[in-house]
């Protein structure tokens, strides 16, 4: 059984992410890590979800219901049970979802690497593998070394973000004497969490990620987008979506 410890209310474990199905959430939303090798399959049956497969060994055959897939690409499922099989390697999957309908349709859509959302941060990008669902979101998240996202809290939103490259710190609120918008230096502490971490994170929870090396996070969170509230930014940025940001968005 994984252990989990708080820091500040972050909820961080580092499961074990090697063969099968790891679930990290299951609640608001289900988020799962699946590890398929040679020859084996599994079967999706979440109403409404979304698989991004994060790595795929080169030559190797991995289908969703008998439609090609590889790395970096997305398959949005809606109404639709979905078969993975793989052969010739092993591909690690990310899979979000919902337990309820939430679109009337019946669907089952890929979106190739390179043909996702993408948000351009002071700190790195964000890829949007679902865009604005309705009912969760999948992204990744990358930061440059040296950076940090903004010192924030959420009112709604509830998130898992899972740290599957690099190394990051975890800054959050070690007072809890102190109101959010109230807190200094001294009322913050950092840890380290390294490859395989994963932070689980409920609202109003203070929260900062530091790069210490590149990272990618993969982020599944209830639909809640503009529910960023900032206590302090490098860059200057005030609450809410940053417009800007989303102006010069593109097909990444």
């Amino acid at each position: 059984m994984t252990s989990t410890t708080s820091y500040g209310g972050n909820l961080i474990s580092k499961p074990d992410l090697g063969h099968g199905l790891h679930t990290f959430a299951n609640d608001a939303y289900v988020y799962q890590h699946l590890a398929l090798a040679n020859g084996e399959s599994s079967a999706i049956t979440l109403p409404s979800c979304t698989l991004y497969v994060r790595s795929c060994t080169s030559g190797a055959t991995l289908t969703v219901n008998g439609q090609a897939v590889t790395e970096g690409d997305s398959v949005q499922l809606e109404n639709t049970p979905a078969t993975l099989a793989m052969q010739g390697g092993h591909a690690s999957i990310l899979i979000a979802g919902v337990t309820h309908t939430a679109k009337d349709e019946t669907s089952l859509t890929i979106t190739r690497a390179g043909q996702h959302y993408k948000v351009s941060k002071p700190w790195g990008h964000e890829l949007w593998f679902n865009g604005e669902h309705p009912a969760y979101v999948l992204k990744e998240v990358f930061l440059k070394a040296g950076n940090r996202t903004s010192l924030q809290y959420h009112d709604f939103k509830r998130e898992t973000n899972v740290v599957f490259t690099g190394t990051a710190g975890l800054v959050y609120k070690s007072n809890d004497a102190v109101g959010n918008m109230d807190v200094s230096l001294a009322d913050l502490g950092t840890i380290a969490l390294p490859a395989g971490s994963v932070m689980d994170i409920y609202p109003p929870t203070l929260h900062r990620v530091v790069a210490e090396t590149d990272i990618y996070l993969y982020e599944t969170s209830t639909p809640h987008l503009d529910d960023v509230i900032r206590v302090h930014d490098d860059a200057g940025r005030g609450q809410g979506r940053i417009q800007s940001e989303h102006a010069a968005s593109k097909v990444a």
